[in-house]
């Protein structure tokens, strides 16, 4: 809830150049906290999947996340980082609900 209001709710948008092309972005300080506590939330999760059932993909997904998103969060081109690790992270969540729904 805390997530929606701040990040949907209070969202205000301006024009951000990027690579000489003109975007719509967040045009916040404050940085994505919910995003950021439910990365911390699904790391251990993630890692008791790995401990328990020898399955280390959810973990590296949710790790590669988590590291990469916070590298480039504040650059100008963290954008097109953050579209990348999330596509990776959805593919190892996939392949983890593949491998436990058989």
């Amino acid at each position: 809830a805390w997530g929606i209001y701040h990040e949907v709710i209070l969202l205000e948008l301006g024009p951000k150049s990027v690579f000489g092309v003109v975007k719509l972005g967040s045009m916040s300080g404050v940085p994505p906290v919910a995003t950021i506590l439910t990365n911390i939330l699904v790391l251990p999760m993630a890692a008791a999947v790995w401990r328990v059932a020898r399955w280390p993909w959810f973990f590296l997904g949710a790790l590669f996340i988590f590291v990469l998103n916070g590298a480039a969060g504040g650059q100008p081109w963290g954008f097109l980082v953050g579209n990348f690790v999330e596509v990776v992270f959805v593919v190892s969540l996939l392949f983890t609900h593949w491998r436990f729904a058989r």
